[in-house]
Order: structure tokens, then sequence, then C-alpha cells
């Protein structure tokens, strides 16, 4: 039953001695690692610090902060591949221990987030190429909720009202015009409800 789920478990599973080497190895983490099999991983890697981990100290990090705590440790780490590329990994470890309370070996998973991290690394950027056009253009854009209340907006719109961002924020949009104009700009409110455009030329 167990050795089922080991073999076809989609992440990386195994057993490393306290010296650094495999002990066992699923073949979902050799083919993580670019092996044909887990036989040829654990027989090819004698050392995990040093051939595994692009940083090795990140490996006895982990040992020694398992060591000192005697709990699971987990990082985000970057592994080498058998062909030299790299992959971005989350792995889970611990210690499984004797009765002297003696590490008899260690226990970890494995998780290849290389395609996660890639994707959030590009919705960073998008991010901040949006906040760079909106804090640069020189119109003013605001974002206010069914209530009219303002929920942020660029420093080009609080300069048209000679505000500042924070004092703005928060407030109704409607306090930072004239009354003669407030019931024009509800009028436009009232037009965009049934799907049309409405828009008004009036001074601030």
């Amino acid at each position: 039953k167990y050795r089922s789920i080991f073999e076809n478990a989609t992440t990386g599973v195994f057993q490393a001695t306290p010296d650094g080497s495999f002990i066992t190895a699923n073949p979902a983490l050799a083919h993580m690692l670019g092996y044909t099999s887990s036989r040829e991983l654990i027989s090819t890697i004698t050392h995990i610090a040093e051939q595994v981990f692009v940083q090795p100290r990140h490996w006895y990090k982990l040992i020694d902060l398992i060591r000192d705590t005697q709990k699971k440790a987990k990082v985000e780490t970057r592994c080498c591949r058998k062909d030299g590329k790299q992959v971005i990994v989350l792995l889970n470890i611990w210690s499984v221990q004797d009765e002297k309370g003696e590490t008899r070996y260690f226990e970890g998973i494995i998780e290849d987030i290389t395609e996660r991290k890639r994707k959030e690394q590009t919705i960073t950027r998008q991010i901040a190429l949006l906040d760079e056009v909106f804090n640069g253009v020189q119109e003013g854009i605001s974002f206010i909720d069914s209530d009219d209340t303002i929920i942020f907006c660029n420093p080009a719109h609080a300069a048209i009202f000679e505000e500042n961002i924070e004092h703005m924020t928060g407030k109704n949009l409607l306090e930072f015009f004239a009354p003669e104009v407030r019931e024009i700009i509800l009028q436009q409110k009232r037009t965009r409800q049934k799907g049309k455009i409405a828009t008004h030329e009036f001074p601030v």
C-alpha cells in the first residue's frame, strides 16, 4: 500500500543518510532531477548538498536546524538537474530518530515550483508596469465603489483637486466638487447604470 503511494506520488519523496546521500528516492524525484530512474539517481548522487543543491549551505543549514530543534524544516531553494539546468523546489524535511534520540536518517518531500515561480514573477512584472503607468500618466484616474467612495487614485487625480492621495482615499468623490456640479455627476452615474456612456466638462 505505502510502497504504491511512494512510487506513484507526483512529488519527490526521499530518505537520506545523515552524511547526505540518498537511501531511497521515488520516480518523481528522479524525473524532477533529470535521471532515468530512482536507481540511477541514488547511485549517482553521493553528496546531496554538493551535487543537488545550487547553494550547498541551504542543505547544511537545514540539517543543523532539524538537529537543534527536532522539528520539520521547510525552504525554497534551487536544485541542479543532471543536464545542468536548475529547478526551483519547495523542500520539506524532517529527521527519523532511534530510541536514544540519535538521527537515523532524514525524510523529505520535494515539490517542483519552477513554473509557479515563473508565473508569479510574470505577474509581479505586470503589476509593476501597471503601477508605473498608473502613477506616471498626467490624466487623473480614480477607482470608486458603488457609493462613490474613492478606493484609490493616482497622483494626477489628487493634483487636480490640490489634495494628497491619502486625504482623498476613503472620502466620497462628491465632497471634492461644488454643490452645483454634484447633481451633474449623479446624473452621469444614473446614465452609466443604464449601460450608456456619459461625459461632461465642468470646473472643480
